[in-house]
């Protein structure tokens, strides 16, 4: 078997491997000894003949950067959608933190009453809360009278805190609810 025939390489200022349509053809001057140099560089071929496939067309660059483009565009609005969430999630962290707070605040209070009170913390938050008694409603007994009638050695006081942020269609709010026992609250009716 033969050894693969090899193609030897040529030097790179050997004429030979620049095709015929790239060469500067020359020839000598009317009037002119030869071996003096005087030379009358032909006309260069046509443009047809000169084209070179290298390169991007203008087709090609207003192409890619037209995807370009849409790409960015749809990262940006990723990363503000991600910073919207973001500060939608750190206002309510911050109104769970103000809820819980004035929830304590009022169920610290000894001898908390029902009533309706309302304020501001200060930075755009807004608080509203509402405790109301809620007695035990005694049914009347049975017809057959078996069922005994409990009496709570406690009244059931219920407490509500709404946090408001924000304004106008943009407002936003977290409610807390708790119930609290206390000491039975004596009616006028009862004495």
């Amino acid at each position: 078997m033969a050894p693969p025939r090899t193609r030897r390489l040529r030097p790179h200022g050997f004429r030979g491997h620049v095709p015929r349509a790239l060469r500067i053809f020359a020839r000598p001057e009317k009037g002119c000894r030869s071996g003096e140099g005087c030379v009358r560089f032909l006309p260069s071929p046509g443009p047809d003949r000169l084209r070179v496939e290298a390169g991007f067309t203008l087709m090609e660059i207003l192409v890619a950067v037209a995807v370009l483009a849409i790409c960015l565009v749809t990262i940006m609005q990723l990363f503000s959608g991600g910073l919207r969430s973001s500060r939608i999630a750190v206002d309510y962290n911050r109104a769970v933190f103000h809820a819980r707070e004035k929830m304590e605040q009022i169920l610290a209070v000894e001898n908390l009453g029902e009533g309706v009170e309302e304020g501001d913390f200060g930075d755009g938050f807004r608080w509203w809360a509402e405790t109301v008694l809620v007695l035990p409603e005694v049914e009347e007994a049975v017809a057959d009278d078996n069922m005994p009638v409990i009496d709570l050695p406690f009244d059931i006081l219920y407490v509500r805190v709404v946090v408001f942020w924000g304004a106008g269609d943009k407002e936003r709010q977290f409610e807390l609810e708790t119930a609290k026992p206390i000491e039975p609250v004596l009616l006028a009716d009862e004495g």
